[in-house]
């Protein structure tokens, strides 16, 4: 059963078999038989993923190349950032042994609210204290905070 016709609302165009009569292998929505006869040898690599050909046809070639682009670039962008290589985080993450108590409580005021879903308080967010930009710069000068966008407050 052949079927290529553009569907009326536009779509994609299948061969319309149920069944690959090559395979036997079931054909799904999207799909045309000679793309499930997994025919085709395939070297991969421990952590390589292929998608299957009516997932490539929905979203199409250009979205998965975008996505490999997107992935290297931010690959490129971690390493430039030191985040790549060098020594390994703990286990558990981040540790704050570098820290002192009296800048664990200043963080932890800093956030204060956030942790229930709120917004915090207008003061913690419009009046930052005197050491919040002396804690953040040395922070950043050790390394284990980068500053990503500043926000600003308009009254």
């Amino acid at each position: 059963m052949q079927n290529n016709a553009v569907p009326p609302q536009g779509g994609l165009t299948t061969d319309g078999q149920k069944v690959d009569p090559v395979s036997g292998n079931e054909v799904p929505l999207g799909s045309n038989a000679q793309e499930v006869r997994d025919d085709l040898p395939a070297q991969l690599s421990e952590g390589e993923y292929v998608v299957p050909s009516d997932i490539v046809r929905y979203y199409g070639v250009k979205f998965f190349e975008d996505l490999r682009d997107q992935g290297k670039g931010g690959l490129t962008d971690m390493a430039a950032n030191g985040r790549i290589g060098g020594q390994p985080m703990p286990q558990g993450g981040p540790q704050a042994n570098d820290i002192s108590p009296e800048e664990m409580k200043q963080m932890e005021g800093m956030t204060q609210g956030y942790n229930i879903g709120g917004f915090g308080t207008r003061e913690s967010v419009t009046t930052p204290s005197r050491y919040t930009g002396a804690l953040v710069g040395k922070l950043q000068n050790q390394k284990k905070l980068k500053v990503v966008e500043k926000m600003r407050v308009v009254k």
